[in-house]
């Protein structure tokens, strides 16, 4: 093509080529997990970096990495995950299209050296996965099947079975589960993180659970309608509350006496978050002088918690006033690098 007198002619740039360490440890660590697969189709060089074990030990595809639903597909993830099978440490699918048995059982065949798994709001997976997780990933240390409708009390009979390395289940809106498995779930030793909000986990089932004085930090009974005044009182009664470090036990109906003997009986409790009533109010006067706050505050729960929005709790904590409601349940702090 001519080249107009009144103008410069642009000589091609030649293309800056990075060091493979300064592309994986610099450009492609910040990356996403899809991001990482589509730079793959750059050039061979960023092929092979991107491919790099360092950069899959924290595979998220998760609703909390992409900004957008996305539909694992059986062949890619299949690819994935027996490419990097010896790296993969971690895997994030929550809320992904396509998550079904038959890829779970194809994930956990690769990578039988996991720890910590989220399949929350995967609602096509059933008992069936927690069986195949139970024989396949024995170091599981995290496992969240939030919102997985299909799920009941004989698949976490399952993993309370073979995956006794455990410290984080979140069964939380499990419908189907009424704590059938809770005295297999009780003798998980290392099991220090429990929610099961919106369960129909009975008193029973607790006191099945606290018998066997499992070392919880975190006990999240929330909107749990099925724990009467007996399952209060062997809360109370549990081991478990020297190492309790914080406890909601909102929608139970739970007195200032109770309170205060809660805090008694737990030394390393920081958080109690209990339904907001007048009477709680002279508890907390009462609870400053030992070094206790107390906050009231109106929230606006999120539409993934299905309940009424502007509820109204009572938050106690040791040390100054703190904000009463956040989302510390997320599994980007739950599922983190640390």
């Amino acid at each position: 093509m001519a080249v107009a007198h009144n103008e410069v002619p642009i000589k091609a740039s030649k293309v800056i080529v990075l060091p493979d360490d300064v592309l994986v440890t610099h450009i492609f660590a910040r990356l996403t997990s899809g991001e990482l697969l589509n730079v793959q189709q750059v050039c061979k060089q960023w092929q092979r970096c991107a491919n790099h074990p360092r950069l899959w030990v924290f595979v998220n595809f998760g609703i909390s990495a992409e900004t957008r639903r996305l539909s694992i597909s059986l062949f890619g993830l299949k690819a994935l995950t027996h490419h990097h099978q010896s790296s993969i440490r971690q895997l994030d699918l929550e809320k992904c299209d396509g998550v079904s048995d038959e890829l779970i059982a194809t994930i956990v065949m690769n990578c039988h050296s996991i720890e910590r798994l989220n399949l929350a709001d995967c609602r096509s997976i059933t008992n069936n996965s927690l069986h195949t997780i139970s024989r396949r990933c024995q170091s599981l240390l995290v496992l969240a099947l939030r919102g997985c409708r299909l799920i009941d009390d004989e698949g976490l009979g399952h993993i309370a079975l073979g995956c006794s390395k455990l410290e984080y289940l979140d069964i939380g809106f499990l419908t189907q589960v009424n704590g059938e498995s809770f005295s297999l779930l009780g003798k998980l030793c290392h099991l220090r993180h429990l929610y099961m909000r919106n369960t129909r986990v009975s008193t029973r089932a607790l006191l099945n659970l606290l018998a066997f004085n499992p070392p919880l930090s975190y006990l999240n009974c929330r909107n749990c309608r099925g724990l009467g005044s007996a399952s209060l009182a062997a809360l109370l009664a549990s081991k478990s509350l020297r190492s309790l470090q914080r406890l909601d036990l909102r929608a139970a109906h739970v007195t200032v006496g109770w309170c205060q003997q809660l805090i008694q009986r737990a030394p390393q409790l920081q958080r109690l978050d209990v339904d907001c009533f007048a009477s709680l109010e002279g508890f907390a006067l009462q609870g400053y002088d030992n070094g206790w706050s107390y906050v009231l505050q109106a929230c606006l729960d999120g539409d993934r918690d299905g309940l009424e929005t502007n509820t109204f709790l009572a938050g106690f904590a040791r040390g100054p006033s703190i904000a009463c409601w956040q989302w510390e349940q997320d599994y980007g702090h739950i599922l983190g690098h640390s």
